[in-house]
């Protein structure tokens, strides 16, 4: 089966036939692997792409209230807090008021 290369902004693309891409398994918007072997482009499959399915996942956590976090003792970038022009972790402590001398109590 022929088909030509297009060009498309900076990249470009070559058409797959529907009944082609449905032999081989795949959808348009599925991922794939693209690799060079032997001077020749070979597409493959990805089977189980990563991170399929966190989205739904997160949802049904969110739903069940069960997306709270794990170490909650470990502060996350909402737990941040911006000292002059340097963000710190929550959990670490606020540097000393300029009217306290380091070391004092």
């Amino acid at each position: 089966m022929l088909s030509a290369v297009k060009n498309i902004g900076n990249s470009a693309a070559v058409i797959i036939p529907k009944p082609l891409l449905a032999e081989f398994g795949v959808e348009a918007g599925d991922s794939v692997e693209l690799k060079v072997e032997a001077g020749r482009i070979v597409i493959e499959r990805i089977a189980n792409p990563p991170r399929k399915g966190w989205a739904e996942d997160a949802k049904r956590f969110a739903a069940a209230e069960d997306d709270k976090p794990e170490w909650p003792e470990f502060g996350s970038h909402a737990d941040m807090v911006k000292h002059g022009d340097v963000w710190l972790a929550g959990l670490i402590r606020q540097p000393p008021a300029k009217s306290e001398k380091p070391g004092a109590v």
